[in-house]
């Protein structure tokens, strides 16, 4: 909502909803469930980017205590480095605080190019940008995105469509990303060469924007997506008996699912959530092609309620973590929503962890 009016989230349910949560909450694993290659259960958060994470040592800390009561370790972070690649010198205390807690993090690199730069220019300036970062933090990570979204874009300033034809895309905006992630790409692999680098759209059925990366052969190593709660099934037939997931797995490439959530609604439901993050959970886990999924996100960010344009509320509650009321970061008392507890038990149950 718009000004200072803010919606509080009523936690106390009705017996059906609780039951149906808890049911959800309680399902087995079949052992043909349990996959043999290693899968990445993660987050996204925003410590160094947003106020309601609020970067201190002892916000920082409560963040990753609660990824391990997850059972995650895997945080995908939002930075922006300059065009010499610099980041402020808190993402190497965030890395070594990761590090104590036994996280690893994975950073995303959320720079773009230049307005109005050439395709020339715009390789130039990722060239630089990634060179100048993975030659400073590099050997922190094992993993970066470059960039984030960078397909919604050259889509935007296109013709028009859902994403699924190069002809949607308008030409010479889409040559300056791809040339720009060509960029970035190689200088992260110039700095670091062990990195893997990921690359990604924004979700529903923008896979012809990888077409344009294989085009303009920009070199990469995994395809991340993002699905949230307003784009049906992944894996049901769109395009010619093809799902979204038959076309990103054409890509030969594994496939990260970075972002993955439940559409904020005003008010918020978080029974909802709980049951959309739990099927989605089993779902991609239960998928061969997808080895990873990053839950979109710790905490609600109630300052958006703060804005003028109430299109950003909904931004507000996306987190599986409850912030107090008052909606200028979240410090204080933290109410875990249904979400959380089923995510934690869906990593336990498919991967065989103990609980607390």
């Amino acid at each position: 909502m718009a000004g200072q009016h803010y919606v509080k989230i009523q936690l106390r349910r009705r017996p059906l909803e609780i039951a149906c949560l808890w049911g959800l909450a309680m399902w087995t694993t079949a052992p043909e469930m349990v996959r043999r290659d290693e899968f990445v259960f993660g987050i996204n958060g925003h410590p160094l980017m947003q106020a309601a994470y609020s970067y201190e040592v002892s916000t920082v800390d409560e963040q990753f205590e609660l990824l391990q009561k997850l059972r995650i370790r895997w945080y995908r972070v939002d930075v922006i480095p300059d065009s010499t690649g610099l980041v402020d010198g808190s993402v190497v205390d965030l890395a070594r605080a990761a590090k104590r807690h036994g996280i690893t993090l994975l950073p995303v690199l959320t720079v773009r190019p230049r307005p109005a730069v050439t395709a020339m220019a715009a390789y130039a300036e990722g060239l630089g940008i990634g060179r100048g970062f993975a030659s400073r933090y590099g050997s922190w990570f094992s993993h970066i995105e470059a960039g984030n979204e960078l397909d919604i874009w050259p889509l935007g300033s296109g013709p028009g469509g859902d994403g699924s034809t190069l002809s949607q895309y308008n030409a010479d905006t889409l040559a300056v990303v791809t040339a720009f992630l060509r960029g970035l790409s190689r200088g992260l692999k110039a700095a670091a060469p062990e990195v893997q680098v990921i690359i990604n759209s924004a979700g529903w059925r923008h896979w012809a924007f990888f077409d344009a990366l294989k085009r303009d052969t920009v070199a990469y190593d995994v395809v991340g997506y993002h699905w949230f709660s307003d784009m049906g099934d992944i894996d049901q037939p769109v395009d010619s008996g093809m799902s979204v997931l038959d076309h990103l797995t054409s890509l030969g490439k594994d496939i990260w699912m970075t972002e993955v959530g439940r559409r904020g609604t005003v008010p918020d439901d978080p029974v909802d959530q709980g049951l959309w993050v739990g099927k989605y959970a089993r779902d991609f886990y239960g998928s061969r092609q997808v080895k990873a999924l990053f839950v979109y996100e710790l905490y609600e960010q109630r300052d958006f309620l703060l804005n003028s344009d109430p299109r950003d509320d909904t931004e507000a509650f996306y987190g599986i973590i409850a912030c107090p009321d008052v909606p200028s970061s979240c410090r204080g008392r933290k109410r875990p929503k249904p979400a959380f507890d089923i995510y934690r038990r869906a990593i336990e149950d498919q991967l065989g962890q103990p609980g607390q």
